[in-house]
């Protein structure tokens, strides 16, 4: 069987070592990725922060609870294409919640190439509820975003903001709108949703950076001490959105409720993982050579066989 040396000597025809070029153009593009998470939450008698990052998973998660206030956000994220993060809480509070994937890309197909990084997001949700009439000037606000920058400059933005206070529950939107909002509504949601972003060519051995950040954030300054008075056998709390609220202290007949129920939470796929990538994920065409240069580059190895045939005969 005859195979292919894609390191001839000096006398094979030409023609070899151009099949071999065609050969190495194949190589896969080179991609550093790193992951980050990052979690605040704030209550009135204590903060905290985490934060982790690493090349194949980072996750992070804090929490806080006191008489005034309850306070948990969580982000995770891996390389093969799972991306989460949540805020959440009741009371007096403040959390919020990034996940980001930064991946560097370098062009070694031996081509200029074309970029394109297709993405979905999936299922998500806020929740701006009060259990309670509002008063004076509480709220609670429930609200989202998902950014994606190239080499620095945004290319594409989600942003939502849900409110609730005492004029009622409104939603203020920026880029794209990912659901639909009924006027009043103290929820919102969206489904599914893909996308593909055109990111450009990019020549041989250059190198471009990609950044996917999906952020979440919740607050209230509404204090416990409203819901006295208030009895509720059920209500919402936990992660998930569903729990129980309690109900009548017996040594005192005070009641205790979870007055407001504060939730943003976001989900969306994407994938960082492979060589090439091919989960949700940045891809490459060749950019086609205009004809006039493809003709020159056919010229000059025409004339450079050529010129290689009356050598060896001169040398004779």
């Amino acid at each position: 069987m005859r195979t292919n040396n894609c390191t001839p000597p000096f006398e094979k025809n030409l023609i070899s070592a151009a099949i071999c070029v065609g050969l190495l153009a194949v190589t896969s593009n080179a991609q550093a990725l790193i992951l980050t998470a990052d979690t605040l939450v704030t209550i009135p008698s204590n903060s905290s922060s985490n934060t982790d990052s690493g090349s194949n998973f980072a996750g992070s998660n804090s929490f806080l609870s006191d008489a005034n206030g309850l306070s948990e956000a969580r982000a995770n994220g891996n390389d093969t294409g799972w991306m989460y993060s949540n805020s959440r809480g009741d009371g007096i509070f403040t959390a919020q919640s990034t996940i980001q994937q930064s991946v560097e890309f370098t062009n070694t197909t031996g081509s200029i190439q074309n970029y394109f990084f297709d993405f979905t997001i999936n299922f998500g949700s806020l929740s701006s509820i009060a259990y309670i009439p509002l008063a004076n000037e509480d709220f609670t606000t429930a609200g989202n975003e998902v950014s994606i920058t190239l080499n620095g400059a945004e290319i594409f933005n989600s942003t939502a903001e849900l409110t609730t206070n005492t004029s009622g529950a409104s939603l203020i939107t920026d880029g794209l709108v990912l659901g639909s909002y009924s006027p009043g509504s103290d929820s919102y949601n969206w489904g599914e949703y893909s996308d593909t972003l055109n990111l450009g060519t990019i020549g041989i051995g250059e190198t471009f950076t990609l950044e996917y950040d999906i952020t979440t954030f919740a607050s209230s300054n509404i204090p416990y001490s409203e819901c006295e008075g208030f009895d509720y056998s059920e209500g919402y709390g936990d992660a998930e959105g569903y729990g129980e609220a309690g109900g009548n202290d017996g040594d005192n007949g005070v009641s205790f409720c979870i007055n407001n129920f504060v939730k943003s939470q976001f989900g969306d796929p994407n994938g960082f993982s492979s060589a090439p990538i091919n989960n949700n994920t940045v891809t490459s065409s060749a950019v086609a050579v205009s004809e006039p240069s493809a003709l020159f580059l056919l010229g000059g190895g025409l004339a450079g066989l050529a010129y290689s045939r009356r050598r060896k005969q001169r040398n004779r």
